[in-house]
């Protein structure tokens, strides 16, 4: 349609079939688009940008081709300046490997079904094993019962996916039939009747069966976009209440859970666990925006999280990793494209390397985001970029590989890993910095490729040219050093895990009052009344067809049983109950962390059905704190001299003292992005066997306060989560270290972060005011050691 389109009127050409982009190497290839041109030919330049050939163009009746027959690689043909990307490779044969995977999102981001079936195509003859996709449950469901099956192409989107025999990973982020999404006491996406949840579910994936590979239940649960910045406890009942549908329709296909936006885990994910994730899912998935350097570490935290929690072996699926390039055109100029490529590329061979199960880039269709970049592996015109170019040649090598070790010897390289499999031997050399090439190589090369797959041959000197920043290297003797970092996330990857725990129809809930309670994903803050006592409410789901009588008991952080503990309540059948404490939390909550309070719903046999882990945050006092930590060091943050500004260039900050002392922020914001982070200059060493900081902090109007960090190389690392509510009160709260996660521009991600090294410290604001004007005060800034 798009292509008779643009015959009719005359347009830019507009590629017939963009799959045919994909061609046989060192075969005829016919490359025809619709549309018009002057031209009676075109330039084509490969991965490097260098113009290697012209072709004659062929015109007639508003149709354009050309023959071409090019060696194995990327290369890019001009037509009058637009640009469309050629992938010269082998298609895929043999068996699949489901590690390679993509995130198609074609649900979304391109509803034209001969660019779908063109995409799903090229997929297939690429190797891709598994692509991810969204479902839109409340438009598939308008109303309970009541299905439409066409909404978002959702059955003609599958029956293309079928026609290639590639399954599909299914996510959703949306509540479903009217009624389901009700107004939890603060706002949320999450579905509320999670007997509908049982209802629905079952009959998706019956009805989408043929290609369904797994379901993730959710998105990015700890951001603000999906999960509304609730705590773990609100998402880990839907996964719950997702598993007792599975089990009780005897559903096998894989659950997965967490769906995090792959910071370090910290309280969001311990939460989880404490509310039974890692019972309820057969596996973990997580999204990396970061780079691929950092890919090991990253495995790392979650590999050590997983064994902490007795599943070191559950696997870990990377269902979203990519590399922005800035937006602005249809495709990214080639710097960008290529940095694009070198990326999502290597942190495939590192997922691999470190025992990821599956892998899949974001996103394969175009997609522009935030107004300041896009994301995907073709460009608008639906012809490959780099990256997808650079995919393909690592699923043709390393598909049914397996890492083997790194490369003996100090290279100079940022990864030299080593993987073998079908007879063959292949080091994957990876260079970051600006290193060009390399000598010294310890083994016989056999072959050389780049890293859109062209042949490659040694430098004249012998060494070997890293002008892509990755290069294959087939070789038959190479002795790999086997003891590495990334072999041991491999092994542990391999390890036996106990499957999910049988589900239960027995959910607790908690409903936070928001009179009294206010929240973020690491915990919800409260304090007690006047007479201090806090009331907790908690809603018991019965899922069961049928009515259960419960005891439910609660119990502090400190382990001490509640009082109003041991209550017995009988839920009707398919319904909800509430039930209420009054707690007198004081003397069990003695850090400004986030505590569990624990209630259990138990059987008449005193079986556990479930368990809720709340995490509370007490208010309390700056004194009061600090006594519970060893060292305890307060900065001189009355000195202005000291503060600096940092905003917008249309913005400005004015530093003043507040009454009762600190300091005070006022923010003028002007247009663009409405963010201020005040600097504050650390003395050398000053976090040097300090654990956190403690800040006593009001923010006047709304906004988002957060901490962020800067170290001697220009790093900086930033709390995700907004620190205390913008009521205009007075807050305490204790920021750990390992609270701050490093942003995608900083520097040496890859490494441990060494508080050692940090200079500098932001306490700032992204502002939401209505006139952008706001006022951040800070009266107390301490340092803290370990925990007494």
């Amino acid at each position: 349609m798009a292509a008779a389109a643009a015959a009719a009127s005359g347009e830019t050409p507009v590629p017939r079939d963009p799959a045919s982009f994909f061609i046989q190497p060192e075969a005829a290839a016919v490359l025809e688009w619709s549309g018009t041109t002057s031209a009676s030919q075109a330039r084509i330049s490969n991965y490097e940008g260098k113009e290697v050939t012209t072709t004659p163009l062929s015109r007639e009746d508003g149709r354009i081709s050309t023959s071409v027959r090019l060696p194995r690689g990327y290369y890019e043909i001009d037509l009058e300046g637009r640009i469309f990307g050629i992938v010269s490779l082998e298609p895929f044969a043999g068996a699949r490997d489901p590690f390679f995977g993509i995130d198609a999102v074609l649900t979304w981001l391109d509803k034209r079904h001969a660019s779908r079936v063109a995409m799903v195509k090229s997929l297939d003859r690429c190797g891709v094993a598994l692509a991810r996709e969204r479902l839109n449950w409340n438009a598939l469901e308008p109303k309970p019962g009541e299905w439409n099956w066409k909404a978002d192409q959702t059955l003609s989107l599958r029956e293309i996916y079928a026609q290639a025999r590639m399954p599909v990973l299914e996510m959703f982020h949306s509540a479903g039939p009217a009624k389901n999404a009700g107004q939890f006491p603060f706002r949320t996406l999450y579905p509320q009747d999670l007997s509908q949840v049982v209802a629905s579910w079952p009959e998706i994936h019956r009805t989408l069966q043929g290609t369904w590979a797994g379901l993730e239940v959710w998105n990015e649960p700890e951001g603000s976009a999906y999960g509304s910045r609730l705590p773990a406890d609100q998402y880990t009942v839907l996964v719950k209440a997702m598993r007792y549908a599975w089990d009780k329709n005897q559903i096998t296909s894989p659950l997965g859970g967490g769906v995090f936006m792959g910071g370090d885990p910290g309280f969001f994910h311990d939460f989880c666990i404490r509310n039974g994730l890692l019972d309820a899912v057969n596996f973990i998935s997580i999204h990396d925006y970061k780079p691929a350097a950092a890919m090991e570490r990253l495995m790392t935290m979650y590999r050590d999280w997983l064994q902490r929690n007795g599943k070191e072996g559950m696997p870990l699926w990377i269902t979203e990793s990519g590399w922005a390039w800035p937006k602005g055109g249809s495709r990214p100029s080639l710097q960008p494209d290529a940095k694009s490529a070198l990326q999502i590329t290597m942190k495939g061979v590192e997922a691999k390397a470190c025992g990821v199960a599956r892998y899949m880039p974001f996103c394969l269709a175009f997609y522009e985001e935030g107004g300041i970049k896009s994301f995907s592996m073709l460009g608008r015109e639906v012809t490959p970029l780099r990256s997808m170019a650079a995919y393909a040649q690592s699923i043709r090598v390393l598909a049914g590989k397996t890492y083997v070790g790194d490369l003996p010897g100090h290279l100079g390289l940022a990864r030299a890993r080593v993987f073998r499999g079908g007879g063959e031997t292949v080091a994957v050399l990876y260079s970051e910095g600006g290193k060009k090439s390399l000598a010294g190589f310890p083994g016989t090369p056999k072959r050389i490729e780049g890293i859109d797959g062209r042949s490659v041959e040694p430098l004249p000197d012998g060494s070997l040219p890293l002008s892509d920043g990755l290069l294959y290297v087939w070789s038959d003797d190479l002795l790999p050093v086997a003891e590495t970092p990334a072999m041991q996330l491999l092994r542990a990857s391999r390890l036996p895990v106990s499957g999910p725990l049988p589900a239960s129809p027995i959910l607790l809930q908690y409903i936070p009052d928001p009179g009294t309670v206010t929240h973020a994903s690491t915990r919800y803050l409260t304090k007690p009344s006047d007479t201090g006592l806090l009331t907790v409410t908690v809603r018991i789901h019965n899922l069961s067809q049928e009515a259960k009588t419960i005891s439910l008991r609660v119990h502090y952080p400190t382990t001490q049983e509640a009082e109003g503990s041991g209550q017995s309540v009988e839920i009707p059948a398919r319904s909800t109950a509430d039930f209420s404490w009054k707690i007198s939390p004081l003397e069990h909550w003695k850090v400004p962390d986030p505590q569990p309070l624990t209630v259990t719903a138990a059987d008449a046999g005193g079986r556990i059905l479930d368990r809720l882990a709340i995490p509370l945050q007490m208010e309390g006092s700056v004194e009061n704190f600090a006594s519970q930590y060893t060292k305890a060091q307060a900065l001189e943050i009355s000195d202005l001299s000291r503060w600096s500004g940092n905003t917008n260039p249309q913005s400005s900050t004015r530093f003043t003292h507040p009454v009762g002392g600190g300091v005070s922020a006022v923010f003028a914001f002007g247009q663009g992005d409405r963010w201020a982070y005040p600097k504050f200059p650390l003395p050398p060493g000053s976090l040097s066997g300090m654990e956190s900081f403690l800040i006593r902090v009001r923010l006047l109007q709304p906004g988002d306060v957060r901490m962020a960090v800067y170290d001697d190389q220009k790093g900086i690392r930033i709390t995700m989560d907004p620190l205390i509510p913008a009521d205009g009160e007075w807050h305490v709260v204790r920021v750990p270290f390992t609270q701050f996660e490093p942003n995608q521009e900083a520097k040496n991600l890859a490494q441990e972060w060494d508080p050692a090294r940090i200079s500098e410290i932001s306490i700032g604001i992204n502002d939401r005011s209505a006139d952008s004007k706001n006022t951040l005060e800070i009266s107390h800034l301490l340092l803290l050691g370990p925990e007494r």
